[in-house]
């Protein structure tokens, strides 16, 4: 309850806090309840929600054109949930505070479920109030974008399906529905449906006795394919943007291509592209879990402050790929994969980031367990 009250009233306050001193982002916009300058894509959104709510005669055009080879211009289009979003709430400059507080109640609420599900897994109080605090979280609550509704359903997701205690037949409903309204939002949903078809051949079909229940596996892989299929098709342009346009954001100052070239000519071609590749991976799953600098001219302590965490998702990464039960190494493996083929963003990761908190807080237990044993040791 303590976690709870710090959780909530932090979040309270800081909605508050910056309606009067708004918080500059990476560009320098003030962020604020008030404000209508995001950065997070928010433009490329509002011009998605002309377009579905507006022009959908060109949506249909532009995407006959895509296939039959015809397209004159670059065309993409996220998912209709978000632009839907705005729609309703018609959120622009003059109008933002109705969907900011959906935000806030929201993030509130995603605060309550992952505490929760951190306590009944014996997560201690100093982590409770720690992951309570945590600035990721705050963050995106003030920044109106897909983030924060992607946490969301990730959270429900992760909720519903690890959780054996549901009846199959309900959990299996559950999370088809959860998926489905997370495809509706953005295409790195589609992991999320590669991994539930893998895992439930594997546990509810493979793992199962010949019967009832082995069926229902089956009848629950053949719709959520078909869903897989029918989604594909409809984020292809997205994708090709992806890995032709918009791999090339850079990490530590260098382009992926400069990793891919080499960093190192002066090294023999096979440990400079060995340690080049090495390094690009490296370098990605930082910048993922926030260890990264400022995209922009943000203060230091700022900086510091947004880097903390990541000294808590790293380790529970390792611990995650060395130590998990393998149907979460195997849904970690397919939630990033397509993050570390893009861009590789911790804003992306922010879903999971109660997963990898869970699992560095059991690293540093055991870093600090084995660090009193080797001291005992040396007594």
């Amino acid at each position: 309850m303590t976690a709870l009250l710090i959780a909530f009233a932090s979040r309270i306050a800081l909605f508050f806090g910056s309606m009067v001193v708004p918080i500059p982002n990476e560009a320098g916009l003030p962020i604020s309840p008030l404000t209508a300058n995001t950065a997070l894509d928010l433009g490329y959104y509002q011009s998605a929600r002309e377009l579905y709510f507006g022009k959908s005669q060109l949506v249909f055009d532009m995407f006959i054109s895509f296939f039959t080879g015809t397209e004159s211009v670059a065309f993409f289009l996220p998912g209709p949930l978000y632009p839907g979003l705005l729609h309703v709430f018609n959120y622009g400059p003059g109008n933002t505070l109705p969907l900011s507080v959906v935000f806030l109640l929201l993030s509130m609420g995603l605060a309550a479920a992952w505490i929760s599900w951190l306590w009944h897994n014996g997560v201690g109080l100093f982590w409770l109030y720690a992951f309570a605090v945590l600035p990721t979280p705050f963050w995106f609550m003030l920044n109106i974008s897909t983030d924060l509704l992607f946490a969301g359903i990730v959270c429900a997701f992760w909720l519903l399906w690890f959780d054996l205690r549901i009846p199959d037949a309900r959990r299996m409903t559950g999370v088809a529905v959860v998926v489905t309204i997370a495809l509706l939002l953005r295409p790195n949903a589609l992991s999320l449906l590669f991994y539930l078809i893998i895992d439930a051949l594997i546990w509810e079909v493979a793992l199962k006795e010949p019967g009832q229940m082995r069926r229902k596996g089956l009848l629950f892989v053949a719709p959520i394919a078909i869903i897989l299929i029918a989604f594909a098709v409809f984020y292809l342009p997205y994708f090709r943007w992806v890995v032709t346009v918009g791999i090339g954001a850079g990490y530590f100052g260098w382009s992926p291509k400069q990793y891919w070239d080499g960093l190192w000519p002066d090294l023999p071609m096979v440990f400079d592209l060995g340690l080049s590749w090495f390094a690009l991976l490296a370098a990605k799953v930082l910048y993922l879990t926030r260890i990264r600098p400022s995209f922009g001219d943000t203060a230091a302590p700022l900086v510091i402050l947004r880097m903390l965490p990541g000294f808590i998702m790293l380790p529970g990464l390792f611990w995650i790929l060395a130590h998990a039960q393998w149907r979460v190494r195997l849904f970690v493996v397919f939630f990033l994969a397509p993050v570390l083929l893009g861009i590789s963003q911790d804003r992306y990761v922010l879903p999971i980031q109660p997963v990898l908190f869970f699992y560095g807080a059991r690293a540093w237990g055991a870093i600090i367990q084995s660090s009193r044993k080797v001291r005992t040791t040396a007594a």
